[in-house]
């Protein structure tokens, strides 16, 4: 009989009873899944030997998964947010650059536009692989949820900064159908509301000088009586006396120099095409 070394016997050892172990597991689960009353979703977690009661999912979750960052501070935030270029003003951008040519100075001049597309937002090496790399050209694509936003916000100069004007021209020149005669209609209620705003200012205006006029020639004649009648006339004059346009005026501010601006350009290009 040849003689066995000690460590070969303690490993055929091991593998007979890794086994025999494996038989009788696999018949103990076969046994008890043939015969117990389970779901099927118990049963796969016995196939799968996942533990019972969802014990050890703490275990087993993903290590690689980021822990909630620390919210920045406030002011950071805020300079964050000022740098951030909206995808409807990008896409404007990339409109005029593909269709008309070379951006307007006073576009490179908005801060999001120089925090993205200007030259510091281009690394060295970046530029020192300009020439070695084949750069990839982005083409501009139509799109209708974009060209809504825009048509909403034609006339809010905090949303499309006055920068942004000839890109606007350049862009709605050409519009057609419904949303032409839409945008149309929104520029020439700017410009009537302009127009009220001014009469009404002008109709007040005038209004205080004549009665300052009318106050001092009746100083003159009546200054005994006048000093007690004064407060019932001047309280007439605010309840009864006010001027339908000047209600109105207070009723709707007037648009500003820039919505006026931008209004009557971009209703003399539609109504040219």
């Amino acid at each position: 009989m040849d003689h066995i070394p000690a460590w070969k016997r303690i490993a055929i050892k091991n593998q007979e009873r890794a086994t025999d172990d494996g038989d009788t597991t696999a018949l103990n689960v076969t046994t008890h899944l043939a015969t117990a009353n389970l779901s099927k979703r118990e049963k796969r977690k016995i196939i799968r030997g996942e533990p019972e009661n969802g014990k050890g999912k703490k275990a087993l979750a993903n290590p690689n998964k980021k822990q909630k960052k620390d919210k920045a501070p406030r002011e950071e935030r805020l300079l964050n947010k000022e740098q951030v270029l909206k995808d409807q003003l990008r896409y404007l951008i990339d409109f005029y650059r593909e269709k008309v040519g070379e951006l307007p100075q006073e576009v490179w001049s908005h801060k999001p536009v120089q925090a993205q597309l200007g030259e510091s937002s281009i690394s060295k090496d970046e530029k020192d692989t300009d020439d070695a790399k084949p750069q990839v050209v982005e083409v501009w694509k139509f799109s209708k949820q974009k060209q809504n936003w825009l048509l909403k916000h034609i006339l809010d100069v905090t949303q499309i900064p006055a920068c942004y004007d000839d890109l606007l021209y350049a862009y709605f020149k050409d519009l057609k159908g419904g949303s032409k005669a839409a945008l149309e209609k929104a520029c020439q209620e700017c410009l009537d509301r302009h127009e009220k705003g001014q009469l009404a200012a002008q109709t007040s205006s005038e209004i205080e000088r004549l009665e300052k006029e009318e106050d001092s020639e009746k100083g003159q004649a009546q200054e005994s009586t006048d000093t007690a009648e004064k407060p019932a006339k001047t309280e007439q004059k605010e309840q009864g006396e006010q001027p339908a346009d000047v209600k109105a005026a207070e009723d709707e501010a007037p648009p500003s120099d820039e919505q006026v601006n931008r209004a009557q350009k971009l209703l003399s290009y539609l109504r040219q095409a």
